[in-house]
């Protein structure tokens, strides 16, 4: 599967998301990383003077996500509520922000020479974004939902080592927080409260850094949300511990 083609695809699956076709959506990104694997593994040199490889911009998966979100009046509606209270109440844990935006790819654009890896951490991202989105609308069936929420954590656990791996950490901020905070939301929901409190202090250690470094756009909702789940999570256990 030739690289534009993939992204095309990806772009037809976050469409599915979009609309709350979770079940197509895992279909197609599941035979899309399936088939992205294969390429990769039969192009170990891909042929620098190929079509895909003399596009004229090239982005980062950071700039990915930037492209990617909504216009703010869209999503104001369904964020808002995560991000503009200060308090807490027994409800929290139900209300956790998720980060629910697929990552698109304009299919007319190159990448840079570590391409095949940012393709397939997009294609991971959204396919655990998908099973994850998937399971929150399962009400009645608590096996299902639990299935679908470790698939979710396992795949967006390859996205993250992916990134890891490559030492990406410095330069894709806003995909690190992003897989950050929706483990952790995942790891609550499964009751798995320590692990979850570990990924939200991860997050709010990279928001400290940005903050820090004042290179990121905190006016953002999703870094509200990040921040109100990190923040949140940092309460509790000073609550704890004070009992």
């Amino acid at each position: 599967m030739i690289p534009s083609l993939a992204a095309d695809r990806n772009n037809d699956a976050v469409s599915l998301i979009d609309t709350g076709n979770m079940d197509a959506a895992i279909c197609g990104l599941s035979h899309l990383v399936e088939g992205f694997r294969n390429f990769v593994c039969d192009h170990n040199n891909p042929n620098e003077n190929s079509e895909d490889n003399l596009r004229p911009t090239t982005l980062s998966l950071d700039q990915c996500m930037a492209i990617s979100q909504p216009c703010k009046a869209d999503d104001d509606e369904d964020e808002a509520s995560s991000t503009d209270s200060g308090e807490h109440s027994d409800d929290d844990q139900a209300n956790r922000f998720v980060y629910r935006t697929g990552i698109r790819m304009p299919s007319s654009v190159a990448f840079d020479k570590d391409r095949d890896r940012l393709m397939s951490s997009i294609f991971l991202f959204n396919l655990g974004l998908a099973h994850q989105l998937r399971a929150e609308a399962i009400t009645k069936n608590a096996e299902q939902q639990h299935t679908l929420y470790a698939k979710a954590l396992k795949i967006y656990g390859l996205a993250f080592k992916m990134q890891e791996r490559g030492g990406y950490f410095n330069s894709n901020f806003h995909f690190i927080m992003a897989i950050l905070n929706n483990i952790g939301v995942i790891h609550e929901r499964m009751g798995s409260l320590i692990l979850a409190k570990q990924c939200f202090g991860k997050l709010m250690s990279v928001l400290m850094l940005l903050t820090e470094r004042k290179c990121y756009d905190t006016s953002k909702l999703y870094v509200k949300g990040f921040f109100t789940n990190a923040s949140l999570s940092c309460h509790e256990a000073c609550t704890a511990a004070a009992a």
